[in-house]
């Protein structure tokens, strides 16, 4: 029940609710709503927003070439912050005690080259991360960790351990023959560029391997289980799987053998709980696998084999196993960007338990990616978000759904007013009231009131009109009563 109780969380760490970029990268990296987490993002968004100040006031580096920018952002970050290497050491350590690993130092100095407008390519090579800056121009190698580089020995030793890991767990039947080209295929390439929520997915894993080998399979558990929610890699696939045998080994009864033996085992003793868990693990461990090979649909097959084997009597664990099947289905489509086909599995799980929250959930994650992947603008986009809320009422209070509607008119108000087109931005505030009337607004939503109204208060400034300057602004307070701003613009147009 663990499985599908984590898998209806697993796209809740998606950049959907950033008010800026460089905030929308670290809920990507720190993902989840808790206080904890929220603070630790909190924290690391103003320690990096003093290292760009820092490399403004210090490095001059908004002013410089790019070359000299590559450069002087690499030795500030390695004089300043990157003094010590620990393995288990995470993102917020390179700014509370100066120390880094391959992973967040490479994720660390891309923030910053990105700041700066300069390209860049995340690799992993074996073990190590680094990160390249200006790919395929002058491919400055940000490397901050030279005494970590690999020999060709050491990398067929790494090779060889892992392929026996991988031939102990989820892949038993892998050949010599067969195995580097296995490793090649299901392992990180090293020419081969990650993405930011790829690199996020390693610097978890790098942290699960420190927990496991620190006999810490709980969190192991946790760290590669969070891994995965970046995509599915066979090597997260064998750490979760060497995890939770140790736990099992340690927990729970060890049920050891092929499926065919456990559904005979389970037909004979249909009370023993812990023999369906260990088939629903094992059908698990081999979809995982099969996704992570890139055959999704091979998964129904599975299941379907999987089904034919069961005792009379297990309808509810029948159901459990198609719920998994299509839960990782969902979670595969969705991290490989295959929206349209997320949405169909979304919409039948769905349709199956409209009044499941955590379903309408993952159904509203799957309607805003494909929102933001072709955005509309203006009565076009009104008209789409209208529909949407009419034939999915949860909408109206899904939070990253609100997000994106009450911030596209806000922008387009703000740039009406920008453009001096009053003509404009009048019918399009009217129609974000109305929006403000219907929807569930939270404190974080109050951002793009703010950016709403701070826009028509300015234009009637500039034109003179006071009184509906100051109108505006108590309009903003009306959502935001404490913002620090719109009390300061209040007390200043109180003056004219």
């Amino acid at each position: 029940m663990r499985l599908l109780l984590a898998l209806c969380c697993l796209l809740t760490n998606l950049n959907l609710t950033a008010n800026d970029d460089l905030y929308a990268r670290l809920r990507t990296l720190l993902p989840g709503d808790g206080q904890a987490v929220a603070t630790e993002r909190q924290f690391l968004y103003r320690q990096l927003n003093d290292l760009f100040t820092e490399l403004e006031a210090e490095e001059r580096v908004h002013r410089k070439g790019k070359k000299k920018r590559i450069k002087r952002i690499q030795e500030h970050l390695h004089e300043r912050y990157f003094r010590s290497y620990r393995t288990d050491a995470d993102l917020l350590d390179a700014f509370r005690s100066n120390s880094f690993n391959d992973a967040t130092a490479a994720i660390l100095a891309a923030l910053c080259l990105e700041k700066y407008k300069v390209a860049y390519a995340f690799r992993v090579d074996h073990y190590r991360a680094f990160v390249v800056a200006d790919p395929g121009r002058r491919d400055v190698r940000y490397d901050f960790a030279e005494d970590r580089r690999m020999r060709g020995a050491e990398k067929q030793a790494f090779r060889r351990d892992y392929l026996t890991a991988l031939r102990s767990t989820i892949v038993p039947e892998l050949t010599d023959s067969l195995s580097e080209a296995y490793f090649y295929a299901n392992y990180y390439r090293p020419e081969t560029p990650l993405t930011v929520p790829q690199m996020a997915g390693f610097m978890y894993y790098t942290a699960a391997q420190h927990a496991y080998r620190a006999s810490n399979y709980t969190v192991a558990v946790g760290l590669t289980e969070r891994a995965l929610t970046y995509e599915n890699r066979t090597p997260f696939l064998v750490l979760l799987k060497a995890a939770d045998t140790q736990l099992n080994t340690t927990d729970e009864p060890i049920l050891d053998g092929d499926v065919t033996t456990l559904y005979s085992q389970w037909s004979e003793a249909p009370d023993n709980a812990y023999l369906p868990a260990a088939i629903l693990q094992k059908f698990d461990e081999e979809q995982r696998t099969v996704l992570a090979g890139g055959d999704p649909k091979s998964t129904g097959k599975l299941l379907k084999n999987y089904l034919a084997g069961a005792p009379h009597g297990s309808a509810e664990w029948r159901e459990d196993m198609e719920l998994l099947q299509r839960l990782r289905l969902l979670h595969h489509y969705y991290k490989s960007d295959q929206f349209q086909a997320a949405r169909a599995v979304a919409e039948d799980l769905h349709y199956a338990a409209p009044d499941e929250e955590r379903l309408e959930f993952l159904l509203g994650e799957v309607i805003v990616a494909q929102l933001r992947r072709k955005p509309l603008a203006g009565a076009a986009f009104r008209k789409r978000m209208g529909e949407l809320t009419e034939r999915y009422p949860f909408l109206r209070t899904h939070e990253r759904f609100v997000d994106l509607y009450l911030r596209e008119q806000a922008v387009s108000i703000r740039n009406h007013y920008y453009a001096d087109r009053p003509d404009l931005a009048r019918p399009a505030l009217d129609h974000f009231r109305a929006s403000l009337s219907s929807l569930t607004i939270s404190e974080e939503r109050s951002l793009w009131t703010l950016t709403a109204f701070t826009a028509a208060s300015y234009h009637a400034f500039l034109a003179g009109d006071y009184a509906a300057a100051l109108r505006f602004v108590d309009e903003g307070l009306g959502y935001a009563p404490d913002d620090q701003f719109l009390l300061h613009r209040r007390a200043v147009l109180a003056n004219y």
